[in-house]
């Protein structure tokens, strides 16, 4: 009775919670097998501080999610505008103030910022939209603002990470797809930008100073459609895993992970020469150490929350509660499959972490936060659906 008593104070979808808290553990046994096998002997010494501090987040995540979720969604889209200038002034001051770090700048005051910028425009785009309706069909007064205020902010963001800007751009544009936007106005927009941002990318900003991003960006394509063979054979000749490019490695190391768990925890090779083996390309350390059917079931949890989201918005009352949930839900899944898709050597290199799994600060806060925003909208839904069921049981 006691157990009831306390899991009963866990609202919302249960699926959703518990996938979170086995995303969440799982990691932590994946970080300390991860960090433990670094090659570099200051960072043998200090393996500990990824665990320590990879748990820290994950307890104050958790404590965020259960807060959160207890909240009224509603909340989120009353400081919307507010968010939305907050996050403008956040990025402005993190290209002009913030940490430079491979000739990019995403940390301001040890934050990593577009994070937050992420969950503010989202937030923003599902209130706008919910708001206007079929408004947004006014394509001066309403489409019009409405695109520069999204274009704003990714262009922003691109100055310092490329991968980052899409995501959100496109995430932007999965709502605007399920709006009442009219489909020609979006297919044609889609087009523009489409052929615009490939000449814009190409040309390096079109010499503007500051889109020095791109030519990494290019380079890394470049290296991806390369001839694989050409680093393999260097491999095998140098037998010095240093000079390969991380990529190669990284799909080095879910070939050695086989299907069944061959190596088990701990045992990893790769470790000790991928780097960011406990964020960036954790994925590929996992399907090593446990094999690729854990490497699946993975995937799947983040497949099944994109699932649970959509049965959460069949009986979700109101629009900017859809809407939030959507945007926040495919945030989440998108980045992971990205992540995914570059480790397993399907997609350029990005520096996308695994939301909720990669060791990480901010990261983990923000995913946290959007798990228990969706939490919140789903209490909502399972009232409103056991309502119907009462409803429909009085009826009969």
């Amino acid at each position: 009775m006691n157990m009831r008593n306390i899991f009963g104070k866990f609202e919302g979808d249960k699926i959703i919670w518990i996938i979170a808290a086995c995303l969440g553990i799982f990691s932590m046994i994946v970080i300390y097998s991860a960090a433990s096998g670094l090659s570099n002997d200051l960072a043998k010494q200090n393996f500990l501080f990824y665990f320590r501090s990879h748990g820290f987040n994950l307890l104050l995540g958790f404590i965020l999610i259960y807060i959160v979720h207890l909240f009224d969604y509603r909340w989120f889209g009353r400081i919307s505008r507010i968010g939305f200038v907050f996050a403008i002034i956040l990025l402005v001051a993190t290209i002009a103030f913030g940490h430079e770090s491979n000739e990019a700048k995403r940390e301001l005051f040890g934050i990593q910022t577009f994070y937050i910028v992420e969950f503010f425009v989202i937030i923003f785009l599902a209130q706008i939209i919910a708001k206007w309706g079929n408004e947004i069909n006014d394509i001066k007064h309403k489409f019009l603002p409405l695109l520069g205020a999204i274009l704003l902010v990714s262009v922003l963001i691109m100055t310092q990470n490329v991968s980052t800007s899409i995501i959100l751009l496109i995430t932007s544009f999965v709502l605007l797809f399920i709006s009442p936007l009219k489909k020609k106005i979006f297919f044609t927009t889609l087009v523009i930008l489409l052929l615009f941002g490939g000449l814009f990318i190409s040309t390096n900003g079109f010499g503007i100073p500051g889109f020095n991003r791109f030519e990494t960006v290019k380079n890394r394509v470049e290296r991806f459609f390369d001839a694989k063979e050409t680093d393999i054979e260097k491999y095998v000749k140098t037998v010095n895993p240093d000079n390969i490019r991380q990529e190669i490695l990284a799909e080095g190391a879910i070939a050695t992970g086989g299907i069944m768990p061959v190596n088990g925890p701990g045992n990893s090779i790769f470790n000790s020469y991928l780097p960011q083996c406990y964020s960036d390309y954790i994925f590929a350390i996992t399907v090593e150490e446990y094999g690729a059917i854990i490497g699946i079931v993975l995937i799947f949890f983040y497949l099944i929350i994109f699932y649970r989201v959509f049965k959460i918005i069949r009986y979700t009352k109101s629009v900017f509660g859809v809407y939030l949930a959507v945007g926040l839900g495919f945030l989440i899944v998108f980045q992971a499959l990205i992540h995914v898709l570059v480790n397993i050597g399907l997609f350029p290199s990005t520096g996308q972490t695994l939301p909720m799994f990669s060791w990480g600060g901010m990261s983990i806060i923000v995913t946290s936060i959007c798990f228990g925003v969706i939490l919140s909208i789903s209490k909502e839904a399972k009232r409103e659906k056991k309502l119907k069921i009462n409803q429909h049981t009085t009826i009969e």
